[in-house]
């Protein structure tokens, strides 16, 4: 049975991303990263020129680096994030532990809601 559900929205151009319920913790994320991807990547190939929003607010993050790939592989689209603000600690951690090296700017595009 699936942890998560994803699902894609367009709206005036906007794809929107978006996962509910379970990220899987540490490796058994694994998974669940590329279960996002596939959508997100799916949603891009049918409209290329659309803006991007991730919206994750709704997915119960604790722990796990895979997740980051969604941050470093999508940049160039710039796109929005929304986080749930009771899960930014581990978001930051995160974000800091694998990309420090951009993780501040990327923790300014980052909308904690």
């Amino acid at each position: 049975m699936p942890n998560l559900d994803i699902r894609v929205t367009e709206n005036d151009s906007t794809l929107t991303v978006s996962a509910s319920g379970q990220y899987g913790h540490g490796s058994d994320g694994n998974q669940d990263s590329a279960e996002i991807i596939s959508a997100i990547d799916a949603a891009l190939l049918e409209n290329p020129a659309a803006a991007l929003v991730i919206d994750l607010s709704q997915m119960n993050y604790q722990w796990g680096d895979a997740i980051a790939r969604i941050f470093h592989k999508y940049r160039r689209y710039n796109p929005k994030f929304l986080f749930a603000a009771s899960h930014a600690e581990a978001w930051k951690g995160l974000l800091t532990m694998t990309w420090p090296s951009w993780s501040d700017q990327l923790g300014k595009d980052i909308r904690f809601v």
